[in-house]
């Protein structure tokens, strides 16, 4: 990120950059339960956070949090049809996982499938990833095989620091063998 480069440009003492675990680029909910909102590393991550400006945030209450919840559903998910319930529970978890992924030692895949083309899965994948990021989706083909090539496309892609990254149209569905994916997940 730009404001990354600034600070390693402007370095004067020869010291070395700080170690981080990441870039943060909204704000989140520590594992301790503080929420991250303050430019720069926060210490108890490691993350770097590049929210422009200082962001105020608390935790919800209950009642706020199924307000939040219930807003989600009825208009970040409207138009788009769920066989069950379930489904729609699923897309709200997605959503919930691009904010905290960074502080997940492992993140969860999400598999949106539909029984025909077209129904709108990647779509709903690029409305989810713009919510919480607010801007665009990364999609590709999921890389087949295990070549050194397959692991310079996904580290190009995974450079760019995004909250998720959707594969589109994967062959057999959900059922992929690929030890450089795995990693990276």
């Amino acid at each position: 990120p730009p404001s990354v480069l600034r600070i390693l440009q402007h370095q004067t003492t020869g010291v070395h950059a700080p170690e981080i675990t990441g870039v943060l680029t909204h704000p989140a909910a520590a594992p301790d339960g503080h929420i991250i909102t303050q430019p720069g590393i926060d210490a108890s991550t490691g993350l770097f956070v590049t929210v422009s400006a200082n962001v105020p945030c608390r935790a919800y209450t209950q009642a706020e949090a199924a307000a939040a919840l219930q807003w989600i559903r009825t208009h970040v998910l409207a138009g788009f049809r769920f066989a069950t319930p379930l489904d729609a529970d699923v897309a709200v978890a997605g959503i919930l996982t691009f904010v905290q992924r960074r502080l997940l030692d492992i993140a969860p895949g999400f598999a949106a499938l539909a029984n025909h083309q077209a129904s709108g899965k990647t779509t709903l994948c690029r409305v989810m990833h713009l919510v919480v990021a607010g801007r665009d989706l990364p999609v590709m083909a999921l890389p087949s095989g295990e070549s050194e090539e397959v692991e310079k496309s996904l580290l190009s892609i995974l450079m760019r620091g995004p909250e998720a990254v959707c594969f589109d149209n994967v062959r057999g569905g959900i059922n992929f063998h690929s030890r450089v994916l795995s990693q990276a997940m």
